[in-house]
């Protein structure tokens, strides 16, 4: 089962920025042929110097198998790309290292193997597995590409791997060849916390939704509040949810759900940010769910939504989390049709 809630962390490239603040995005579900099987706690990747989607890993349907397949996704269909690798895992992260051009993977929910891997664009390295000299954190934690320090940064997580358990505070930077420590510094973190790069201002920002509602920013070598920073109306509460900028817009777009009391089962709900207020567009949404992953697809300019836990009713510690989905979903403001979008929710979460 996975109950714990993501630290996400983006950086996002210099790219040609059109302007398609006029259009509205809207969620499309892709028939997207044979893809990745249904999972949850897989990681996503956008391989900026390839141009394409990078999947790997993640947890089985019936929840006990790991999966160690790496999936690519070229805005159409997917491509199994290797069957081998860092090996079974799941809760891990990735991010893309744009100084080096390669995707960096880290962590694993069942705590080890601790080892850091790159992908090339046709396979999988192991660049370090020292136990005694890399973060402590094995899930929950978040990676990005830190424009400052010219390095993947990664950021807090949960120790052991289980929710519960002693969360990690630390803050790390992979050189290349190594992980070097950056300190222990706040923010005091709880749960529901997440860190999206916004290249529009050049930093890193931590929102509290969950909890304070607080604003941090990471200046290069400290954690700084930004507790007088009001984003507007803040989607308070939201549990289980992803986040991505979105240069095309210039917007933060965040994906989750909101607590609901009664049936633990609301649909996903989309929220954006423009640098002044949030606003939550209307239109279809995809199936309820939650532990899906997005990441933003700079060629393509939309965001892609991939898997997540299967939530049709009231939370059931026996079972509710053992369902999962398997369908590809882009929140476009460049595709022409709806059409292919799951008939079930689309007139009911309008």
């Amino acid at each position: 089962m996975l109950f714990q809630s993501r630290i996400l962390m983006f950086f996002v490239v210099s790219i040609v920025v059109f302007d398609s603040s006029a259009q509205t995005p809207q969620w499309i579900r892709v028939d997207a042929g044979n893809g990745p099987s249904a999972r949850t706690g897989h990681a996503m990747v956008f391989d900026e110097q390839r141009g394409e989607v990078v999947l790997y890993g993640g947890l089985a349907e019936d929840g006990s198998d790991r999966y160690e397949d790496t999936w690519i996704w070229n805005g159409e269909f997917w491509r199994l790309a290797a069957t081998d690798g860092p090996g079974p895992r799941w809760s891990h992260e990735m991010a893309y290292d744009n100084r080096r051009g390669k995707v960096l993977l880290f962590g694993n929910f069942d705590a080890l193997p601790k080892d850091t891997w790159e992908w090339n664009g046709e396979t999988w390295i192991k660049v370090f597995d020292d136990s005694h000299n890399l973060p402590s954190a094995s899930s929950g934690h978040g990676m990005a590409f830190d424009p400052i320090l010219q390095n993947v940064l990664l950021y807090g997580g949960f120790i052991r791997g289980y929710e519960g358990q002693e969360i990690s505070k630390w803050t790390w930077e992979w050189t290349g060849t190594a992980w070097n420590n950056l300190g222990y510094d706040w923010p005091d973190i709880g749960t529901g916390v997440l860190l999206i790069q916004h290249r529009g201002e050049g930093v890193i920002y931590l929102f509290d939704f969950s909890n304070s509602g607080e604003v941090w920013n990471w200046d290069g070598a400290n954690w700084q509040s930004r507790s007088t920073l009001s984003p507007g109306i803040v989607p308070v509460p939201l549990q289980r949810y992803e986040g991505i900028y979105d240069p095309s817009r210039d917007r933060i777009v965040l994906v989750g759900r909101s607590v609901d009391a009664e049936t633990y089962s609301p649909p996903v709900e989309t929220w954006e940010w423009d640098g002044t207020e949030w606003s939550q567009p209307e239109g279809i949404r995809p199936d309820p769910r939650n532990n899906m992953e997005i990441v933003y697809d700079s060629i393509r300019q939309e965001i892609v939504l991939f898997g997540g836990n299967v939530i049709t009713g009231p939370w059931n510690p026996e079972g509710d989390y053992q369902s999962k989905y398997n369908d590809t979903w882009v929140y476009s403001a460049n595709r022409e049709s709806a059409s292919a979008v799951s008939e079930v929710f689309a007139n009911h979460y309008k």
